[in-house]
């Protein structure tokens, strides 16, 4: 797990494959959000379009995408600060995501517990296609003194 210190610009930080999407996942998702938007529920709604699974609300692949980065332990992160990503493909059922982060700006703030670090972030399935890039904003801990 890396701190602010360690954070070097322009450096690439990944993750493995994450564990499949499952509907349950989704279905889970819908309940909580309360977005039962056709598309993340009804398979044959997609089939109408040409598609043949269920879609994985951008809204969830977020919280998917950071969990993925806690999970392997990549950043001590204090907070999130900013998310902001583009959804570019589908993500469907049983998918799995990476995460590629490239770091791009490291600020210092008003704190001697954590320092401003912007990261260009890269989503994408098993099959290296791209679901989303955007960029991603934490306070993230610097080591004690």
């Amino acid at each position: 797990m890396l701190y602010y210190e360690d954070l070097i610009l322009k450096k690439i930080l990944t993750t493995p494959l994450s564990d499949p999407i499952t509907k349950k996942i989704i279905e889970d998702y819908v309940k909580l959000t309360g977005d039962g938007h056709n598309s993340h529920t009804t398979l044959e709604f997609n089939q109408k379009f040409g598609y043949n699974s269920l879609f994985i609300a951008g809204n969830l692949i977020i919280p998917l995408s950071e969990g993925l980065v806690y999970k392997n332990n990549l950043y001590h992160v204090f907070i999130i600060r900013e998310i902001n990503l583009e959804f570019k493909n589908p993500l469907y059922v049983d998918d799995k995501i990476s995460i590629r982060d490239l770091i791009r700006n490291k600020k210092e703030v008003n704190s001697d517990k954590y320092g401003l670090v912007r990261i260009l972030r890269m989503i994408k399935n098993q099959h290296e296609r791209i679901i989303a890039t955007g960029e991603v904003s934490y306070l993230i801990e610097k080591r004690s003194k």
